[in-house]
């Protein structure tokens, strides 16, 4: 009432065991040396019983099957275009209605709309940084929210104690090795921006107080991390009770530490990852302080520009027989643009008949080369760079197929595989009507 068959290695499939059962006679084998690339074919007892034409046959739909999925290309996105051209016009012309409209409404508030957009620009630039900054040291336990808050915590206590001790002249140690044992800093918020309570005063943890613990300098509600020599049960770094009921107490950082170190790792793993994002958040924040200042440079500009606007919404309003040029230029440009579309792809169609050779080849190598043994994005000593054959070695490519109608060659071999030119190909004529595109 049961078979049991014998399923792929894990490494080769990594799928259920029922997902990795071969069908019974059938078996796969490379398409050529160095491709990476496999086809199924019938064993040899399956060949015995049917014959060698019929087990040719099949083996040629699989290698059918890859090639018009490896077909997809540029000129399939074109088509799809072409599909879905009512859509493109529906969406155009609504696009077209709503700058119209948005147009005649713009001479009531183009001052905000120009204002408000600066604002937001900066907000961008400094908002993006940030993130990129808190990505930079964010650890694997913890959320992006949570991290960009006590990071956002640490940078305004670390804020208010450097101006405290500008204007006092007094800068407490905060250096701290360990657990925090040492540590006689002046911290005296939690990681998450609670206050901390006198450590005398507060009757959540009674017994921590400068009596019990004199080498611990709990002094004020400065955090520390109080124990005895040799205890079991102690914190991990300096804490504090704090003031809140619903958290009796919270761990801190030193004063001045932004980024704590994650001793369970970080969310994004690689350190040059991370040094990659702590510099693009430099970077972003630079070009925000450039915003900035380009601000209040062309200030006046800003405000002449504002007010030309103004005066031209003006004019409109009282000649709302111009609104019909830009309408007329819109359709005039829509129709210009699709007719370009249209022309330049039957000119991407065009492929000449000798761009791709119409011969046999004996081997799938031949006609389609070998790939390459690494990604696109992958390099070093191990990455093998492909070797194009006489199908691939002109760009756009085009593919192989087996043709059933074999060519015997001179030496006696059948040769089977032939070349299938590709759905486009750009040359001088595009090159040309581009221009013309670009020029008109």
């Amino acid at each position: 009432d049961a078979f049991t068959f014998q399923a792929l290695p894990e490494q080769v499939c990594p799928y259920e065991p029922g997902s990795c059962v071969l069908m019974p006679g059938i078996e796969f084998d490379t398409l050529g040396e160095g491709t990476k690339r496999c086809t199924f074919k019938a064993s040899a007892e399956v060949v015995n019983m049917i014959g060698q034409g019929v087990a040719n046959s099949m083996t040629g739909i699989g290698v059918d099957a890859m090639a018009s999925v490896a077909s997809e290309s540029f000129g399939q996105m074109v088509g799809a275009v072409q599909a879905s051209l009512d859509t493109f016009v529906i969406t155009a012309f609504a696009a077209f209605v709503f700058a119209l409209v948005f147009l005649v409404l713009l001479r009531f508030f183009i001052g905000w709309v120009v204002w408000i957009s600066l604002v937001i620009v900066v907000f961008l630039f400094f908002f993006g940084g940030s993130t990129l900054f808190v990505l930079s040291g964010q650890c694997k336990d913890a959320g992006l929210l949570a991290s960009g808050r006590q990071q956002a915590v640490a940078v305004a206590i670390a804020s208010h104690h450097a101006a405290k001790g500008a204007m006092s002249g007094k800068f407490f140690d905060e250096s701290m090795t360990g657990d925090g044992a040492d540590y006689r800093g002046a911290q005296s918020r939690s990681i998450n921006g609670r206050k901390c309570a006198e450590w005398d005063k507060q009757v959540h943890f009674a017994r921590y107080n400068s009596t019990n613990f004199p080498d611990a300098d709990l002094t004020k509600s400065f955090c520390r991390n109080p124990y005895y020599e040799g205890a079991e049960f102690k914190a991990k770094t300096i804490w504090c009770v704090t003031d809140d009921p619903e958290m009796l107490w919270e761990e801190c950082l030193p004063v001045g530490i932004i980024q704590p170190p994650c001793p369970r790792g970080y969310a994004i793993e690689g350190e040059t990852s991370r040094q990659i994002l702590f510099g693009s958040s430099i970077a972003m924040w630079v070009l925000g302080f450039i915003f900035v200042i380009l601000i209040l440079v062309f200030l006046a500009r800003i405000r002449l520009a504002i007010a030309l606007n103004k005066v031209a919404a003006r004019f409109l309003g009282n000649n709302p027989h111009t609104v019909l040029i830009p309408v007329v230029q819109g359709i005039l440009a829509m129709l210009w643009c699709l007719g370009w579309f249209m022309g330049a792809s039957f000119l991407l169609s065009q492929v000449p008949a000798d761009h791709t050779p119409s011969g046999y080849y004996a081997t799938y190598g031949e006609a389609f080369g070998t790939g390459s043994t690494c990604a696109f994005f992958e390099d070093g000593e191990d990455c093998a760079a492909g070797v194009p054959g006489e199908c691939t070695n002109k760009w756009p490519t085009g593919g192989v197929w087996k043709d059933k109608d074999c060519e015997l060659g001179e030496d006696g071999e059948y040769k089977c595989w032939r070349c299938f030119q590709p759905r486009y190909v750009i040359d001088g004529r595009f090159a040309v009507s581009f221009f013309v595109f670009l020029w008109n």
